[in-house]
């Protein structure tokens, strides 16, 4: 296997693309079987959302953290020290015994950052970083870097998913409720200690010594920009981070904030929901809102401006009621000149009259009825 390997490796490496187009397939039959399943199952959207990425990045990782850690026992690889990276030897040979699994975690990485970019996740920025520094470890003939990174994050991975899992499958109360708990803890605590003190002191710092041993080399830049760069995306994304958001922001006002989840450990390790009821929800929420706000400013905000509306509306049924009286007498007149040989003008004259008075008597009751009304919105201002 060792001479396989030692003879074509590069074209292993050079097969890496194909890796990446089988991992998104398989990836993609898993998303939609897993999918299926689960609404046969009939649980909800949102559940099936988290339920099957969960399960996709639990298994991957899990296997990850086995062969990882089979591999770097067996074959005794140390974690780097500040002296590991001083001189960069470019002609070293690679370890052909470990480059199959230098280019399946590759790929998944690849891959990964592939399907969450189609997402539009903000985990993508995340494996992108990964991706570049598996490709820069390369160049730098020093693939045992991959695994022992790996190694080192892929327990942290497993113990977040597998809690969302849970918190999906099993209903957060009781004993299930202390368990989550206990876990959740037991995962801040080796997260605080992985990422904020033994892959800086390991990784960080050896790179960054390397850097500066040797600054002219792309190499170094690059896989001292990818490490750091994953390794924000990694605090951001982390439930750690989004614990102190949710104690900060949302445990005051949790009913104003929309993508808040409810309860501390969900808010920590869930992302907002995406799926169309809670959108649907947040659309019918808005409007609402919007609907309230309409009816508010048409609401009168003072008992004057009734009476200062109720008053506009007399003066304007009087300009409206003398406009006619005086359109009527013009057409009397007209009438009178133009029709006094008709024969009916007698009957049409009376008919006219009787519908000036009847127009003459509605027109008294609206303006007696607008005038008792203002008279009692004045009452009332008058005596409040």
């Amino acid at each position: 296997m060792d001479q396989y390997a030692g003879r074509y490796h590069n074209a292993l490496y050079n097969a890496i693309s194909w890796m990446i187009l089988i991992f998104y397939i398989i990836h993609y039959l898993f998303d939609v079987s897993v999918n299926a399943l689960l609404r046969k199952m009939r649980f909800k959207e949102y559940v099936r959302i988290r339920l099957k990425r969960s399960l996709w990045y639990f298994g991957f990782y899990a296997c990850g953290f086995l062969y990882c850690s089979a591999t770097s026992w067996k074959n005794h690889i140390a974690l780097p020290n500040k002296y590991t990276f001083y001189i960069i030897d470019l002609t070293e040979p690679l370890s052909d015994h470990l480059i199959i699994g230098y280019a399946l975690l590759s790929a998944f990485y690849a891959s990964s950052f592939i399907w969450e970019m189609c997402q539009c996740s903000i985990s993508s920025f995340s494996y992108i970083f990964l991706t570049g520094f598996t490709a820069f470890t390369y160049y730098l003939r020093y693939i045992e870097l991959v695994i022992l990174l790996t190694n080192t994050f892929s327990i942290i991975y497993v113990l977040t998913e597998l809690i969302r899992c849970i918190l999906c499958i099993i209903k957060f109360e009781g004993a299930t409720k202390l368990m989550v708990q206990s876990i959740f803890g037991m995962l801040l605590s080796i997260f605080f200690v992985l990422y904020l003190w033994v892959i800086p002191m390991n990784f960080l710092l050896p790179l960054a010594q390397g850097f500066l041993n040797n600054s002219s080399s792309i190499i170094m830049v690059g896989l001292n920009l990818s490490l750091w760069g994953w390794l924000a995306c990694e605090v951001y994304l982390s439930p750690l981070y989004r614990l102190i958001l949710h104690q900060w922001y949302h445990r005051g006002n949790r009913n104003n904030v929309p993508e808040c989840l409810g309860s501390t450990t969900e808010c920590a390790l869930f992302l907002p929901r995406d799926d169309v009821a809670y959108n649907l929800k947040m659309i019918r929420r808005e409007i609402k809102e919007r609907q309230d706000k309409v009816m508010a400013l048409r609401k009168p905000k003072k008992k004057a401006s009734i009476l200062f509306q109720t008053l506009k509306c007399v003066a304007a049924l009087n300009r409206k009621m003398k406009f006619r009286k005086e359109k009527g007498a013009e057409e009397a007149d007209s009438s009178n000149k133009n029709n006094i040989e008709n024969p009916d003008f007698e009957d049409t004259l009376v008919c006219t009259n009787e519908q000036e008075l009847s127009n003459s008597s509605i027109d008294n009751e609206v303006i007696n009825t607008c005038l008792v009304k203002g008279n009692e919105v004045l009452q009332n201002q008058i005596n409040d």
